[in-house]
């Protein structure tokens, strides 16, 4: 009675996804007339995605036992909402599939007024961001908490740092000054930030330059020239002075500079490096080497290389010598900046790249790279749905996606799809007209392609093996000539007892008894349609019944008692543990 009258949604199912019982409250809740029409679905069509079901029932495998967990479900609508979830997993008789047993409660009107409480403070940033008066948010003692760009205009410095003549790879800035600060981006994100005095415009403030902290550049290419320029003010207001407006040679060296610091001048200006050493004067520097990688290929296929990202940091040409195999004793087996090679054998090979500049004298670096070559290319396997019911009929679909670049979807000969055991034995193929390509299954932003087994192969690969779980690897070749190949663990349940069910006499004569057997107790339906697929007549509805062998009388009549006509019927039995089908005839 209690789980009748629960206002909140209360469930029970498997976790291969069939419904073993709820209330008329969750039904209503998932947006069903009634808790018929639920239980006749599975758990599966309730969540946004396959991804999200499998990440759901793997949490929950996980701790046992989820509390106040937050979920997003599907209404039959296709609507999504939110539910406040309190779920445990208990374990299942004689082997059978665990059992999770739940209440949900709506919170979806809860969920939307914190995305509008979130919208409110996004406005109010804005407002406060895009103001254009200067406003500032400070602690009773004075301390800035917040200050707007209206504010930063008007008592603030934007700062902008240029590299003139090669390019660098900007450190972190350290504030230096107790009375300044660095605001907006950070200077090793962007080529600019902005400095604010954080004290009163009455403070007495020294004549000239004060440093402001310091930065750290490292030289990727060329001999670059650091330049810096004061941006939105002209005049500081608190009377320090403008002062950015000269360079700082960096060359060829990683160096730390201070900021506008009055007691050390580099070329003139502000800039200066902290450890006092002189900037050397420009020689010829020898070039860098990258090679790029590491690589992955496959036997028998070109595999392309890439070494344009080398750089001669005096801007000089490069020539370029490739070596693809260090082991084979030929020095130099390609030139150039982008060549390619076929390699005959897999294995991993170490590729050299020596780069050479047309200095006086020229001089010359060389850097490694790996490349791996493959007999068959690697693929990742998401199961399309768990677990693989044998003896229902149902087929059952896997998810097959690049783990790597070493193979494209168009690549994949679709009918060439097989599957067997990871020890060996039978191979079983796809079916080839039910194997397509297209979607993301698993929520990755990766294409798949989904081939397909028929259940008779499925059971032909299994055999007389118990349900369990079983590790299966399935390949497929590629248009040229090689294979991808990629394993998952699946979960097997042999559902031959149900899916044996028989019909006798058939023709009836004038009736017939269906006999069919359950291991456990569970849900069983089982339907009479006419040739055109109306439904004639429920023979069974059992929410949950007993496990052992039953039967049920086939009279030849339909829901309201009349007499069917002549002709072939059909009979539907599912269940918790699968489905049968039967084509009966009646005689007159």
């Amino acid at each position: 009675m209690l789980f009748e009258r629960n206002p909140a949604g209360v469930f029970r199912s498997s976790c291969d996804g069939h419904m073993l019982d709820c209330n008329e409250s969750f039904a209503r809740l998932l947006g069903y007339a009634s808790r018929d029409e639920i239980l006749a679905r599975t758990v599966w069509e309730f969540y946004p995605s396959v991804a999200a079901a499998e990440e759901f029932i793997a949490r929950l495998q996980a701790h046992r036992s989820l509390i106040g967990f937050e979920l997003s479900l599907r209404r039959r609508n296709g609507s999504l909402f939110w539910v406040l979830a309190n779920v445990s997993l208990f374990e299942g008789e004689n082997g059978t599939p665990e059992i999770i047993e739940g209440v949900l409660v709506d919170i979806t009107e809860r969920k939307q007024a914190e995305q509008t409480l979130r919208d409110s403070e996004e406005k109010y940033r804005t407002l406060f961001e895009e103001s254009t008066d200067a406003i500032a948010i400070t602690t009773p003692g004075g301390e800035f908490v917040l200050v707007n760009q209206a504010w930063l205009d008007l008592f603030g410095y934007t700062i902008t740092l240029a590299a003139i003549g090669g390019t660098v790879t900007w450190g972190t800035f350290a504030a230096a000054d107790p009375d300044y600060e660095p605001l907006g981006q950070d200077l090793a994100n962007d080529t600019q930030t902005e400095f604010v005095r954080f004290a009163p415009p009455t403070t007495t403030t020294p004549a000239g330059l004060i440093t402001l902290g310091s930065i750290t550049v490292a030289v990727v290419s060329g001999a670059p020239e650091i330049q810096i320029a004061h941006g939105t003010q002209t005049i500081d207001p608190f009377g320090y002075g403008t002062g950015f407006h000269t360079h700082c040679d960096s060359f060829q060296y990683p160096n730390t500079y201070l900021l506008g610091d009055p007691n050390f001048v580099c070329a003139s200006g502000d800039w200066f490096d902290v450890d006092g050493a002189a900037a050397p004067a420009q020689v010829d520097h020898c070039p860098v080497s990258l090679p790029g990688g590491p690589y992955t290929g496959l036997v028998g296929m070109p595999l392309a290389f890439d070494g344009t990202a080398s750089r001669d940091p005096d801007g000089n040409p490069l020539t370029y010598a490739w070596d693809f195999d260090a082991s084979d004793g030929i020095g130099i087996d390609a030139t150039g900046p982008t060549p390619s090679h076929t390699y005959s054998i897999g294995n991993t090979y170490v590729v050299t790249l020596t780069v050479t500049d047309n200095g006086s004298p020229a001089c010359s670096n060389s850097a490694t790279a790996l490349a791996t070559i493959n007999y068959v290319c690697e693929a990742t396997v998401f199961n399309g749905y768990e677990p693989i019911r044998l003896g229902t009929g149902r087929s059952w679909f896997a998810l097959v996606q690049p783990a790597s670049n070493c193979y494209v979807n168009s690549d994949v000969i679709l009918s060439s799809f097989t599957m067997m055991l990871s020890g060996g034995g039978t191979v079983i193929h796809a079916d080839a007209k039910k194997t397509s390509v297209g979607g993301d299954g698993s929520g990755d932003g990766i294409e798949e392609i989904r081939p397909s087994f028929a259940n008779e192969a499925l059971q032909a690969l299994f055999g007389n093996r118990p349900s369990g779980t079983y590790l299966v690897v399935l390949e497929a070749d590629l248009v040229n000539g090689a294979k991808i190949r990629g394993v998952r663990f699946v979960r097997v349940v042999r559902s031959g007892s149900f899916a044996s069910a028989s019909i006798s006499p058939n023709p009836l004569n004038p009736e017939a008894t269906l006999t069919y057997t359950t291991s456990r107790v569970g849900f069983v339906r089982i339907d009479m349609f006419d040739i055109q697929g109306r439904l004639v007549r429920r023979l069974v509805d059992a929410p949950a019944m007993a496990a052992g062998t039953h039967e049920a009388k086939i009279d030849g009549r339909g829901d309201r008692g009349e007499r069917l006509p002549s002709g072939v019927y059909y009979i539907r039995g599912t269940s918790s543990e699968g489905e049968f089908k039967h084509l009966v005839t009646i005689l007159k």
